[in-house]
């Protein structure tokens, strides 16, 4: 499973839409769609992954 979530630290607000996840065709690839920066500044994506008992969390800072 992975979930995508995310915001504008600076401004306090998450992203002002609710991406979605979706399997793409090959084995262990996903797709994330709906994803919108609705402004210029620094922004973080943040991305969930789980598989079985494993799990792993990962943040990437975006400057719009």
């Amino acid at each position: 499973m992975v979930s995508v979530g995310g915001g504008m630290p600076q401004h306090n607000h998450g992203l002002p839409t609710e991406p979605q996840v979706s399997a793409a065709p090959d084995p262990g690839q996903y797709r994330i769609e709906g994803v919108k920066f609705s402004m210029p500044g620094l922004w973080e994506l943040r991305l969930s992954i789980r598989a079985g008992d494993q799990s792993d969390d990962v943040q990437f800072n975006i400057r719009i």
